[in-house]
């Protein structure tokens, strides 16, 4: 059922990576959305699954770091992360989700 709600969300509007685990027969978990519409490059968000973030919480002292293959070119300047995370802090129990890596593109 995610499957499916993914891919139609995908079918919408958004542009994931070919590589992405999900599109070869593996659960989904996690992916990064570089979205679109109607022509215009319009936002970028990691779409993650409420059990993969809630992992971070067996990693310790770390976090989950996803790397992101940059476009070839981007339609508008500005900064872009290179890698986006997932971490919980224990100390003030919360999940943090961050672009990481941000640069002038």
């Amino acid at each position: 059922m995610l499957e499916r709600t993914v891919m139609r969300r995908l079918k919408d509007c958004d542009v994931v990576s070919p590589r992405s685990a999900f599109l070869h027969g593996r659960s989904f978990t996690s992916t990064f959305l570089w979205g679109s519409y109607d022509g215009q490059f319009i936002f970028i968000e990691p779409m993650i699954t409420k059990a993969y973030i809630e992992s971070t919480k067996t990693i310790a002292g770390s976090a989950i770091v996803m790397p992101l293959k940059a476009p070839a070119k981007y339609q508008h300047s500005g900064y872009y992360p290179d890698r986006y995370s997932i971490a919980w802090d224990a100390k003030a129990k919360e999940y943090r989700i961050a672009l990481d890596g941000l640069a002038q593109r």
